[in-house]
């Protein structure tokens, strides 16, 4: 499918100098953000995948965010347990191993 899309002369010289500085050029530049925030197969990774579409949510609002209010504030608190239980698990590993018989 081929898609065409209108920009400033300023947009056009800069995204030719991205190309350049990128070794890149305009067309693969925005193919490349096309399929990292679709999250096609050609996507540059998990990483690449998250930031695009965190893009796409500050650019557009929260329309297409997938998740309810609710559903966003039990994923929040989910993630504020597993934080803390992994900092519980770390302290422990921290600690010195308690005295065997053989040490005391």
């Amino acid at each position: 499918m081929k898609i065409t899309i209108t920009l400033t002369p300023e947009e056009s010289s800069d995204i030719q100098a991205l190309a350049i500085e990128f070794d890149s050029t305009p067309a693969e530049i925005l193919q490349t953000f096309a399929s990292d925030v679709t999250g096609s197969l050609r996507s540059g990774g998990s990483d690449e995948r998250e930031y695009a579409r965190h893009w796409l949510q500050r650019h557009h609002g929260p329309r297409f965010d997938p998740l309810t209010e609710p559903e966003r504030e039990r994923m929040e608190r989910l993630q504020t347990m597993a934080y803390r239980a992994r900092q519980a698990q770390q302290a422990a590993w921290q600690q010195p191993p308690p005295p065997t018989k053989e040490t005391a």
